[in-house]
């Protein structure tokens, strides 16, 4: 091969090499540019993304505004706001540090764990109350008598707030903020005692009078908005509505103090109806935005989808329950649409739920005393309970209340004796059993377990009669329970006397 040719080929190859730099360089600009737009379009989808779930969130907080209700804790607290007058919280609060100062001072054994209505074991299962019993009881409420009354004569100050800023509940529990609710339910209690008393004594007055005071104390945490308060105050509405069916048995009222007793019933209802449930529901919605004002993490879009998702599944659920129906299913449904990505709402939904059923359970409980008012009436009225619910209408009830737990709305059940009568619903399971749901192990005794119905034993009928008429097996089971139970006590009172004589054997030396 000649010079020349070799020549030509050596330019031919580095004019091939000089293409192919230029190429690979042109590639190479390519591949960055397509990343990089690549990018400018992952963020600019990211960011539209983010301020269209911005978007959303302004949405419902509108929206939320618009039907009346909180969206940042400040409007949560603005609404729960100071009355007018005199704060009922204010009073209660003194009341309680007095009853402690004094609780401190005296020798409370076999009373505060024996006589209070506490552990299961309630001091109105005796047939005959031992005089030991009411003295002490008489005694001890005798010590703490100027503070029960205060409780009782707070009924007349209309408004309540307890004197603390809702936000972040946990802090709240943390920082011992919500002690109170703690209070309401021990001192709560003591009007409990004092009712079984009067009861005891056939002072129905006096009765009425101590139901109202146990009333007005449950309104005062009702209202607050937070759902730890509203079930402490779902707490002390069973401990009333017990208390009423007590009296019941005792048949010691005319039909005018059981109408008293059925207004009270109405109020109570108030608290624990659909509309209710929408309140507590709309107070726990401002938690979960809150949410979204805390840390890093709430700033990312992915939080923002949860929430929103949250408020929307929220807003659906408060319509309903607005239109005063309580639809269990519904809600328990609805919170089951939760994505599992979704951790904020999905964390709300197991508590939400079950709230819903408590409110609806202390709601069909609160109907159920209203039927058993209404039969007491007609007995007073007759001299013997209707056969059948619908004799109680127009005269005593409007209508037959539905059971709030029958998927087929079928009303509230009953069974009636000449021993007495049960009025019961069918509950969660939606099975009739009768009024009587299991037995229960409870040492070497087997004991009755009921349906949370009401059971009233006729004025004539031998005690608890209506239970031994439907369940004579399982009540003579039961009662060897109790008398087991009540030897016990009498034991430790017989102690406590042999300990009284022995510190004044003392004394006197």
């Amino acid at each position: 091969m000649s010079e020349q040719q070799i020549e030509v080929i050596e330019k031919q190859s580095e004019s091939s090499g000089k293409g192919q730099g230029k190429k690979r360089k042109k590639v190479k600009r390519l591949v960055i540019g397509t990343v990089g737009l690549v990018i400018v379009g992952a963020g600019l989808s990211y960011g539209l993304w983010s301020y269209g779930l911005s978007s959303v969130l302004d949405g419902h907080y509108s929206k939320i505004r618009a039907a009346g209700y909180p969206v940042t804790v400040e409007e949560l607290n603005a609404q729960y706001a100071e009355p007018e007058g005199r704060n009922a919280a204010e009073l209660y609060q003194t009341i309680f540090d007095a009853m402690e100062k004094t609780n401190q001072k005296i020798e409370a054994h076999g009373v505060m764990e024996m006589f209070l209505p506490v552990m299961g074991f309630a001091i109105a299962e005796w047939e005959d109350v031992p005089d030991a019993m009411l003295n002490n009881v008489r005694k001890y409420l005798k010590i703490q008598g100027f503070a029960t009354a205060g409780l009782i004569g707070a009924t007349s100050i209309d408004g309540a707030r307890w004197p603390f800023t809702y936000g972040d509940q946990m802090a709240m529990l943390n920082e011992g903020h919500m002690e109170h609710l703690g209070d309401v339910r021990r001192w709560g209690k003591v009007l409990a005692l004092r009712h079984w008393l009067m009861i005891e004594e056939g002072n129905a007055d006096e009765a009425i009078r101590t139901l109202e005071g146990m009333k007005r104390l449950t309104e005062s945490v009702s209202k607050e908005p937070v759902l730890i308060a509203q079930l402490v105050a779902i707490g002390m509405t069973a401990r009333i509505d017990k208390d009423i069916e007590w009296g019941l048995n005792a048949h010691i009222y005319d039909d005018a103090q059981l109408q008293k007793l059925h207004a009270l019933i109405e109020e109570l209802k108030k608290g624990v109806d659909a509309k209710a449930v929408a309140e507590a529901f709309a107070n726990e919605r401002v938690m979960l935005i809150h949410s979204m004002t805390e840390g890093f993490a709430s700033k990312l879009p992915q939080a923002k989808a949860d929430v929103a998702f949250g408020l929307k599944l929220y807003g659906e659920m408060i319509e309903e329950l607005e239109k005063g129906v309580m639809d269990l299913q519904g809600i328990e449904k609805g919170w089951r649409r939760v994505p599992t990505k979704y951790t904020v709402s999905g964390t709300a939904a197991p508590a939400l739920v079950s709230a819903a059923k408590t409110f609806n359970q202390m709601q069909v409980k609160l109907e159920l005393t209203t039927i058993a008012i209404a039969a007491e009436r007609y007995w007073l009225a007759k001299g013997k309970y209707p056969e059948q619910l619908s004799e109680l209408v127009p005269k005593y009830l409007d209508e037959v209340p539905k059971d709030g737990f029958s998927l087929a709305h079928d009303e509230l059940k009953y069974r009636v004796h000449e021993n007495g009568f049960v009025v019961y619903s069918v509950w969660e399971n939606g099975s009739d059993e009768l009024g009587f749901s299991a037995h229960e192990v409870l040492g070497d005794y087997k004991a009755m377990v009921l349906d949370d119905g009401v059971y009233v034993t006729a004025k004539d009928a031998e005690f608890r009669g209506i239970f031994k008429a439907f369940w004579p097996e399982e009540t003579k089971r039961y009662l060897a329970f109790l008398k087991k139970r009540q030897d016990g006590y009498m034991n430790r009172v017989a102690m406590d006397e042999l300990h009284q004589e022995d510190e004044e054997d003392k004394t006197s030396e």
